[in-house]
This record gives structure tokens, sequence and C-alpha cells, in this order.
């Protein structure tokens, strides 16, 4: 149940990340892909921190500690619960 209550962020952030258009950057005599997926999950996940009300921080951090993540839901998931306990 805690990972559902918290999944609600986890998959937007995650959506944000499939949705980033990966940037191209052309440096001499090569070309390097530079994906936005990883800063635009960072950047979604902290939205949804930093706007989830009171109640509502306070509602997860009652939940049991996420498991050992496996999987880049489960590290979000990870990441919200231990960013929310460090601003307590």
């Amino acid at each position: 149940m805690a990972a559902h209550a918290r999944g609600a962020a986890a998959y937007a952030a995650k959506a944000a990340g499939l949705a980033a258009p990966n940037e191209v950057t052309a440096m001499p005599n090569e070309v390097t892909a530079m994906p936005n997926e990883v800063t635009a999950m960072a950047s979604e996940a902290r939205w949804q921190r930093d706007h989830a009300s009171p109640a509502v921080r306070e509602v997860l951090l009652r939940l049991p500690c996420p498991t050992r993540p496996a999987g880049v839901l489960a590290a979000l998931i990870t990441d919200l619960h231990t960013q929310l306990a460090e601003r307590r």
C-alpha cells in the first residue's frame, strides 16, 4: 500500500522523463547524445514533493520506509521518501 501511495509522484516523474526530448550536441569530429530523461524526472519529482500539502507529506511519512530500490519507479519512490524525511 505504501508504494501505491507514493507511486503517483513516481509515475509522473517517469512520464516526464519519457516525454523529455533528447538533445544531440555536435562536438568536433563526433556527435554525442545528451538525454534529458534524468533531469526531467528529477525536476518533476521535485515539483511533486514541493507541491504536496503538509497533510499529504505527513501521511506519506507515516507509511513504512520503502524497500531497497529495484528499478526506476522504486528508486523514485525511495528518493521521495528520503527527501520528505529530510525536510521534516
